[in-house]
């Protein structure tokens, strides 16, 4: 099994518009649970907090069902949506084997914030 952990910072929305953006996004992440065949598990969390937090978690059942979310065309419109409204913390996907320790991992970084853009 495949787990994908994404982290953002809500801080491009207007103060104005936070209670309405918060969660309309958390809508649009929760809808790939269920457009995207090889989504397993898709769960959502917010932490209110100025500016407020969110993660993405989500289960696949191999690395070819994560590569099809990927380049899906409803989770590329997703993450077009989420620039505009976050900075990408970053994000970690990991195996899980049946032995214990039996985990590789990808972790990635926002290289936009890296290179100051």
């Amino acid at each position: 099994m495949i787990k994908h952990i994404v982290m953002w910072r809500i801080d491009k929305a207007p103060a104005e518009s936070m209670s309405r953006t918060i969660p309309d996004l958390k809508k649009m992440l929760l809808k790939l649970g269920g457009s995207v065949p090889s989504v397993l598990h898709a769960e959502v969390g917010i932490e209110e907090g100025l500016p407020p937090t969110m993660v993405l978690y989500m289960e696949f059942r191999d690395r070819a069902g994560l590569e099809e979310y990927s380049i899906h065309p409803e989770h590329l419109a997703a993450v077009t949506e989420l620039r505009k409204h976050t900075t990408k913390l970053g994000s970690v996907d990991y195996e899980t084997g049946k032995k214990r320790g039996n985990r590789r991992f990808n972790i990635h970084r926002d290289k936009t914030k890296q290179n100051g853009n």
